[in-house]
């Protein structure tokens, strides 16, 4: 360490690499100083590529960057902005849980160059949602938008399903409506997202106009919840509904569908609409499937 440092020191960050190189060769394993220095000086000297290069070599040894790993390389950003550099930076600060840096080199990439992309404001706004802090995650969107960055469907989904997760309804359903007036087209991820917090609220009529707008075509985990929902509270004629909105729409039940069903239906007066259910997948050409659920009864 001392012999990089002082290289470094003096100008001979190429040398201290290459001293950094022979230590790797003969198996020395060098720690979290010794790339730090190597950083340091080619941030120095504005060797941004190079001081990158060591960087990916350093996460690549499996050395986990600190505070002062990551205060060079934002400096280092400050004088010449590189996207995908940037991106890579703020995958590892999150995975490693330093959302703060993460913060702090937005923040400072936005100030002196070229807007990052909407990319790295997703990254960041996944890590505040795992993280729970939704102030901040609000707080990127508004930056999105004041640095002339539009918000996409990733950006929306992750925000959403913060907000769902959280509890918090119906700042997730603004947000929503925020993405259709945008014309950004919601997914299955969006409508899963909504469909599960309304569950969760036991708003089941919510969740079923939820299901009559065209773009509604959530996975059949979605579709299992709500099932499974409508059984509980005995309301049998909803159950079938959706389960046939489930071929309407091309979602493929699965075997907890068809569990789902069976078990909610004959826990009451439900055979009829079992019956409902076995001639419909008749008509699908399911007819294992249907054999299996006579046989189960």
């Amino acid at each position: 360490m001392p012999i990089i440092n002082m290289l470094c020191r003096h100008a001979l960050v190429p040398e201290a690499e290459l001293y950094l190189g022979r230590m790797l060769k003969f198996d020395v394993c060098p720690d979290v100083y010794v790339f730090t220095s190597l950083i340091l000086g080619y941030g120095r000297y504005k060797h941004i590529k190079s001081g990158f290069r060591v960087w990916k070599e350093m996460t690549d040894q499996g050395i986990t960057p600190n505070a002062l790993t990551y205060n060079h390389l934002i400096n280092a950003l400050c004088h010449v902005v590189r996207v995908d550099d940037a991106l890579d930076m703020l995958n590892t600060m999150i995975r490693n849980g330093n959302l703060n840096k993460g913060m702090m080199l937005l923040s400072k990439v936005t100030n002196v160059g070229p807007l990052p992309m909407v990319a790295s404001y997703n990254i960041l706004m996944y890590g505040c949602i795992e993280q729970m802090d939704l102030n901040n995650a609000i707080r990127l969107l508004s930056l999105m938008k004041e640095n002339g960055l539009k918000p996409d469907q990733r950006t929306y989904g992750v925000l959403i399903y913060g907000f769902c997760k959280a509890g918090d309804l119906d700042g997730g359903l603004a947000l929503f409506g925020e993405m259709v007036e945008q014309k950004v087209m919601p997914n299955e991820y969006h409508y899963t997202s909504l469909i599960d917090a309304h569950i969760k609220q036991d708003e089941v009529e919510a969740v079923l106009f939820l299901l009559r707008e065209e773009g509604c075509r959530p996975e059949a985990e979605a579709y299992n919840s709500i099932i499974d929902c409508c059984c509980k509270r005995n309301r049998l004629r909803e159950t079938i509904q959706v389960f046939m909105t489930m071929g309407e729409k091309e979602v493929a039940p699965n075997e907890d569908t068809y569990k789902t069903l069976v078990d909610g239906l004959c826990q009451d007066v439900g055979l009829n609409h079992v019956k409902v259910v076995i001639c419909c997948l008749y008509k699908r050409g399911e007819t294992s499937k249907g054999i299996e659920l006579l046989e189960y009864l």
